[in-house]
C-alpha cells in the first residue's frame, strides 16, 4: 500500500473518546478512567495483558498479585 494513504487514512480515521472501567474480578476492586480515544486504551489494555506488564501504575500492586488476566476492560460511554 502507498505510505501517503496509509498516513491520510490514520489522520482521517474517526476517534471515539469514552469512560471504561477495569474491574479485577479477584477482589472485586475497579479503576474508572476516561480517555479521548477508547480504541486505542481498549488496544494498550490487551497489549498489557499480553505482555504481562502493568496497565496503568495504581494498579500494579493488584496486577502482580492477582495477575492480569484477572482484570477486564468494560466501556461504559462512548463520546463522539
Amino acid at each position: 500500500m502507498d505510505k501517503k494513504k496509509l498516513i491520510n487514512d490514520y489522520k482521517s480515521r474517526k476517534i471515539i473518546g469514552g469512560v471504561f472501567r477495569l474491574t479485577n474480578v479477584g477482589n472485586g476492586k475497579y479503576f474508572l478512567d476516561s480517555a479521548t480515544d477508547i480504541g486505542a486504551k481498549q488496544n494498550l489494555f490487551g497489549f498489557a495483558i499480553s505482555t504481562g506488564s502493568c496497565f496503568d501504575y495504581k494498579l500494579k500492586k493488584d496486577w502482580e498479585e492477582f495477575g492480569p488476566g484477572s482484570f477486564r476492560f468494560e466501556v461504559l460511554d462512548r463520546i463522539e
